[in-house]
């Protein structure tokens, strides 16, 4: 029977929301841990359901429509994707188009079947639903297991949280609501039971993902994906299958409800004995001699400086949601030795989001992202990179000791690969506003990575689940669309195994071939050789500058010695002798205002002023001594 406009509509609404809600929390949540913005899924959203709708309302629904248009779909995604300047989805160096379409279509294609199961359902013959008093309280029921269980056991018990209000009062809304869209269409049998208890967990999974938790507890902000991937979800799972039979027991056999909360207990106490994952955590350093960048452009590594120090790095990659959800964690200490000064950097705390929204941070910690160069992101004047670990946060910097800024915005990379290799530290190389340093930044290369220890084997184990889960969801509403009409199972298995197996083979495939498409290295981009001439002579008068420094500074200690001993003097003695006191304490005063101001002279100095400035130093040294 052709289906009629209002039909169709409904129709693709529905397979539209299942399509969004598999995309949300299967794709970018769980197998690209990227949370893209609003208007992106408010786009994609009216392109699936006029898609389907205009499908729909030609070829009716059934497997073959369904593929076709999934596959329409997945392209027009991917294109655009492919068009728009924003940041790529995956957190890779390939092209996230190509890994983008296929991963689309298995996320429209399972929402389409389930929507196809879930219309053959409520329109076969004999369907009846439940009487509306009798649907809404076994909803309100089993709403009252469904969260109890989850608050008490999942929250209380594994993760050691109390939520508040807020997050108790948004589980239960969306559970209700679920429940009657089931008593309503769908029933409650097994099948109703399992499918229902999936996506309801679904829906809180990714509404962990991108919206506010409640934990006023737990001072760091909501926990990360990794964890509600492994406690929150199976913990979820349970907590709704055990509580939705509950609710039913509560009207009909309230005797087993002590057996099913023991059940409850038991599953949820397992759960809490394997699931252990807190994040992608990786750690890096280097040492010895690296190269400094001088001069106006804090990317000219034509020009550099010798220094001596190290650096030492550890992050953990809690998941790319929106900024006010960061878990992410930065730990970066660099210490070294340049220009005859001291500098200390600690970065510990993570950049979410870039201070005027010039390109994405990733929550401030990202593995294998392309940047700089015209990526996009990051400095143009860089070339092109992929940098194993890079991250973004603010730091606090001391030069000799002193504290010249408590929050200054910094950047980190890791490349075992051309065209720099290394470990780069940058501070504050945008606007360079950094105060107390030669040219307003910090730029340092340390060409040797002295160790690096990246989350490879967790993030393939990520990436396997996502495209398993992908595929372990089309092929269970496959089966359960097929069998509503009675079609015969052994042919409805042949064809989903023989589909998986191809789109097993496609994702591999993809896989591979991404990796052969991903864009080369530009050359690398050398520092000058220390053996040039330039280099020795700037090298040279730069040894000089800092042997100047180091007596400017002697000078100023020993100037506050002085001043001590002159206060304690003038509380001490007599007033015959507070004139004179008063008189070498004001020209201790002057000589002291005279030395910071060479001192900072001595900052902004070059080659071609140093001569002038040398003359004005000696001349002030000799006055200071006599």
């Amino acid at each position: 029977m052709p289906f009629t406009i209002r039909q169709a509509v409904k129709f693709s609404l529905l397979a539209g929301l299942m399509a969004l809600l598999l995309d949300a929390s299967l794709v970018h949540g769980l197998l690209w841990d990227h949370d893209p913005s609003w208007s992106a899924w408010a786009a994609a959203a009216w392109v699936i359901v006029a898609v389907f709708g205009l499908g729909t309302a030609w070829f009716g629904i059934g497997i073959r429509p369904g593929l076709g248009l999934s596959t329409v779909l997945a392209l027009l995604l991917g294109a655009t994707q492919l068009w728009q300047a924003e940041s790529p989805e995956p957190s890779t160096a390939n092209p996230s188009w190509l890994l983008g379409v296929p991963a689309h279509l298995l996320a429209l294609f399972g929402g389409y079947l389930l929507a196809v199961w879930m219309w053959r359902r409520s329109h076969r013959p004999g369907a009846t639903a439940l009487p509306a008093a009798q649907a809404a309280r076994a909803a309100l029921l089993s709403t009252l297991a469904i969260v109890g269980i989850d608050v008490a056991l999942t929250h209380l018990f594994l993760f050691h949280q109390t939520p508040d209000a807020a997050f108790i009062g948004q589980r239960a809304l969306i559970t209700v609501a679920y429940l009657l869209i089931w008593a309503a269409y769908l029933g409650d049998d097994a099948s109703a039971w399992v499918v229902d208890a999936g996506l309801l967990t679904l829906t809180w999974t990714a509404c962990g993902l991108y919206l506010p938790h409640g934990f006023p507890s737990r001072p760091t902000g909501p926990i990360s994906d990794s964890v509600l991937w492994a406690k929150a979800f199976p913990g979820g799972c349970v907590a709704t299958l055990i509580g939705w039979r509950l609710g039913r027991l509560m009207l009909r056999r309230p005797s087993q409800l002590a057996a099913n909360t023991a059940i409850a207990l038991l599953c949820l106490g397992a759960l809490a004995t394997t699931a252990r994952a807190e994040g992608l955590e990786a750690t890096a350093s280097a040492s010895g001699t690296a190269q400094m960048v001088i001069g106006p452009n804090p990317v000219n590594l034509d020009r550099t400086q010798r220094v001596e120090g190290s650096i030492a790095i550890a992050v953990t990659d809690a998941g790319d949601r929106s900024p006010t959800q960061t878990l992410d964690d930065v730990n970066v200490v660099a210490t070294f030795v340049g220009g005859g000064s001291r500098y200390e950097v600690t970065i510990d705390r993570a950049m979410p989001r870039h201070p005027f929204d010039r390109y994405a941070t990733w929550s401030g910690v990202v593995f294998n992202h392309p940047m700089h160069g015209k990526t996009g992101i990051g400095n143009d004047g860089l070339p092109a990179v992929t940098p194993d670990l890079a991250l973004w946060g603010w730091a606090s910097v001391k030069r000799d000791g002193r504290l010249i800024t408590k929050m200054a915005p910094a950047h980190v990379m890791v490349m075992t690969r051309p065209p720099m290799a290394g470990v780069m530290l940058e501070v504050d190389t945008e606007d360079k506003n950094l105060l107390g340093t030669r040219d307003g930044y910090l730029t340092v290369l340390w060409p040797q990575i002295q160790s690096l220890v990246l989350p490879l084997d967790t993030t393939q184990r990520r990436r396997c689940v996502g495209w398993g889960a992908l595929l372990g969801v089309v092929a269970v509403a496959w089966w359960l669309a097929e069998r509503e009409i009675k079609r015969p199972w052994p042919v409805v298995a042949l064809s989903i195994t023989g589909t998986t197996l191809l789109g097993l083979g496609a994702i591999v495939g993809t896989e591979v071939l991404s990796q052969r498409l991903a864009p080369a290295p530009t050359p690398a981009q050398q520092p000058e050789s220390a053996g040039s001439p330039e280099a020795r002579v700037e090298e040279a008068w730069e040894i000089e500058r800092a042997a100047y420094r180091t007596r400017l500074l002697r000078e100023l200690d020993d100037f506050d010695r002085q001043a001590r001993m002159l206060e304690l003097m003038l509380g001490q003695g007599d007033s015959d002798h507070w004139n004179e006191i008063h008189e070498d304490m004001a020209d201790l005063h002057l000589k002291r205002d005279g030395i910071e101001q060479r001192l900072k002279e001595l900052d902004v100095a070059n080659g071609e002023t140093w001569a002038g400035l040398k003359r004005d130093l000696d001349s002030m040294l000799q006055h200071v001594q006599d």
